[in-house]
C-alpha cells in the first residue's frame, strides 16, 4: 500500500513537472510580452508619437501608433539618407520583448 501511494505521488509529481515546463516553454513569449508592456507603462521612455529604431537585422525604424499589452503598432518609416523621414505606409506589429531585449534608438 505504501510503495503504491509513493508511486502515485511520484508519477503526479513528474507530471505536473512537465505539465509546467511545457506551458512555460509554449507561453514564455507572451508572458515576456507582458511584462514589457507594462515596463512601458510604467516607465513611458517610449510612448505613442515617437520614433523608436530596433537595432535588429533588417532594421526596424517607425513612429510608435499603440503600445498594448503584448505588441507594439508602429508605423514603419524609410531608413537611408534618401527615405529618412518618408513613411512607407506599412504597418508593424512588434511584441514587447523585442523592444525590451533589443537595442532601441528613441528619436
Amino acid at each position: 500500500m505504501v510503495e503504491t501511494t509513493n508511486v502515485t505521488l511520484a508519477l503526479s509529481l513528474t507530471t505536473a513537472l512537465l505539465g509546467t515546463l511545457g506551458f512555460s516553454l509554449a507561453f514564455k513569449d507572451y508572458i515576456a510580452s507582458l511584462i514589457a508592456g507594462f515596463v512601458f507603462r510604467r516607465v513611458k521612455h517610449i510612448k505613442e508619437g515617437t520614433r523608436i529604431k530596433i537595432l535588429i537585422s533588417p532594421v526596424i525604424k517607425g513612429d510608435i501608433v499603440n503600445i498594448g499589452w503584448l505588441r507594439t503598432t508602429l508605423e514603419e518609416v524609410g531608413d537611408g539618407e534618401k527615405l529618412s523621414n518618408i513613411k512607407t505606409g506599412r504597418i508593424l506589429k512588434i511584441p514587447n520583448f523585442m523592444l525590451f531585449n533589443n537595442p532601441v534608438v528613441i528619436y
